[in-house]
């Protein structure tokens, strides 16, 4: 809902119309809410945002949630996307230590054989 008040800066979620036709006098400030998304905004619609009331999806929009493939860094608030890296280098490291232990285990083995023969 837009209105008007004396006071020159809007409040909080809210940003200042301008009066094109001179309707109001010059001591008047029309304001109007920013878009529901909007912590802070410059003017209507979710583009114009300046500061997100939830979270800042990976594209750098304001967003309600973060998408599927992307997850919250609590801290910034902001939603990064979610690679298997970690998880492929956590299997990479796993695969590594199960083939050293099997070649350990081998040349233990082939030692102790070795020496019995």
């Amino acid at each position: 809902q837009d209105y008007c008040q004396r006071d020159p800066t809007c409040p909080s979620r809210y940003y200042q119309l301008e009066d094109d036709q001179d309707l109001y006098p010059s001591d008047i400030t029309l304001c109007s809410p920013c878009h529901e998304l909007c912590g802070t905004c410059s003017g209507a619609g979710v583009e114009r945002c300046e500061s997100c009331m939830f979270v800042i999806a990976a594209n750098g929009s304001c967003a309600y949630q973060c998408d599927n493939g992307t997850e919250l860094n609590e801290q910034s608030n902001v939603c990064i996307s979610v690679t298997n890296d970690n998880v492929n280098i956590g299997v990479l490291a796993g695969g590594v230590s199960a083939g050293l232990m099997f070649i350990l285990v081998i040349t233990i083995l082939l030692v102790l054989i070795c020496t019995c023969i």
